[in-house]
């Protein structure tokens, strides 16, 4: 009995260590594959840290990118601020380009047509010399005539004063014969036809009278106003002689004729001298269409003859030099107009073109977004075209609106460059 359990605890004994000797071989087994497993995750740990440090690197780096972008995003945002600021200023050159373009042809043109009127005004200088000088020969011859006629006139009255001596002489034969012969009838028709011959010669006597009037010559010399509206060829610094008891046919184009203006005149001037360039003759009154040579219209009515005091015979150049300060100072004025008034008609044309276009391509907008985007709601197909229409018609917006503040610059110029040299007009009239 006793033995039987000693061998089964030998037994127990060998089996457990048995068991024992292969759970150590597992044990050393598993050891052994924890060792190698271990050894795995360290590389593997090595390679998750520098995978990690890789991560990290691109973060980093993604982080220098970010900043980057909202760099480069705040540049863009500048670049289209000064590319829209760009695109404003572009659409002010071009206005200002096209009106200095305008200002310089129409100054071109201006330069050609008084380059004509120079060459026709030579022509014109000559042919009035040549008159002038045929003038003074039948001036001279005028006035030998004059002194014949005031012989002749003289003449008349002698038999004018011998005639009423012969009438007196015939009343007292009238007298005589009355009595002597009693036929009254006769003495009568002697009477009245002594009465006609008396009557006769008083007629001959008026017409020589007013045959020898336009032979006396009636003038006087003045001066001018500083206008320029002569300019160049009659200024303040000169004056003239006017006659004054002229014949209205005497008036030709291109006399320069001293005028009372009439109503329908755009001129404020009580007295004015400005050239003829048309003459009509209406139920017998002659009227003289009047210009000043400096002026670009002419002065809107037609003048009656009873109007006209006189005309030019003889200019005396330069002789009122004291004026020279005023003439200056209103002669640069008036270019100071005539430039703002240039500017001006450029601008507005400038901006009257472009609200054409805006109007034209707001039309195009509003017919393609009534058609194809009904509701302002556009489908894909559509929304580019009306997308590219709206940035268009946005640009020409801003044209307009950079067109209209250079009209409205321009406008003020002219009126300020008007309202000084109109300010200076009047001062002078009232100077004189």
């Amino acid at each position: 009995m006793y033995l039987w359990k000693v061998v089964l605890g030998i037994m127990i004994t060998v089996a457990v260590l048995s068991l024992t000797y292969g759970v150590a071989n597992k044990i050393n087994g598993l050891q052994q594959r924890l060792t190698l497993t271990e050894g795995i995750l360290e590389g593997k740990v090595g390679d998750i840290r520098a995978l990690q440090a890789t991560l990290d690197g691109k973060n980093l780096q993604i982080g220098q990118l970010e900043v980057s972008e909202a760099g480069l995003k705040e540049q863009l945002g500048a670049l289209q601020v000064k590319h829209t600021t760009l695109l404003q200023e572009k659409a002010d050159l071009e206005v200002t380009a096209l009106g200095l373009k305008t200002l310089s042809l129409d100054l071109q043109e201006k330069l050609v047509s008084k380059g004509k009127e120079y060459d026709a005004l030579q022509g014109t200088y000559g042919v009035l010399s040549t008159a002038n000088k045929a003038l003074q020969v039948e001036h001279t011859t005028l006035l030998q005539e004059k002194a014949g006629l005031e012989v002749t006139v003289l003449g008349l009255k002698t038999i004018s004063l011998d005639l009423q001596g012969k009438l007196d002489s015939k009343g007292k034969e009238y007298d005589v014969l009355s009595s002597a012969v009693g036929t009254l009838e006769g003495v009568k028709s002697q009477v009245s036809g002594l009465q006609q011959q008396v009557q006769s010669l008083n007629g001959d006597i008026a017409r020589l009278q007013a045959a020898r009037a336009p032979l006396i010559v009636e003038s006087n010399r003045g001066s001018f106003a500083c206008t320029g509206s002569m300019e160049p060829k009659i200024t303040c610094l000169d004056e003239a002689t006017w006659l004054s008891n002229f014949r209205p046919q005497e008036v030709i184009v291109g006399t320069v004729v001293s005028f009372t203006p009439t109503a329908e005149c755009k001129l404020s001037s009580t007295r004015v001298a400005h050239r003829v360039t048309t003459i009509r003759v209406e139920a017998g009154t002659i009227y003289y269409r009047t210009k000043g040579d400096a002026n670009s219209s002419d002065d809107g009515c037609w003048i009656p003859s009873s109007s006209v005091n006189g005309y030019i015979i003889t200019l005396y150049k330069n002789t009122k030099l004291e004026n020279a300060p005023i003439r200056d100072r209103i002669n640069a004025l008036k270019v100071t107009m005539d430039w703002a008034e240039a500017a001006y008609d450029a601008a507005h044309q400038i901006y009257e073109q472009k609200k054409v276009s805006y109007d034209l391509k707001l039309a195009a907008y509003q017919t393609y977004v009534t058609l194809y985007c009904p509701g302002n709601t556009c489908p894909v197909q559509y929304y580019s075209t009306a997308k590219s229409l709206f940035d268009e018609l946005e640009t020409l917006r801003l044209a307009v609106t950079a067109a209209s503040i250079a009209n409205n610059t321009g406008l003020a110029q002219y009126n300020t460059a008007y309202n000084s040299y109109w300010a200076a007009i009047e001062a002078e009239r009232s100077r004189l």
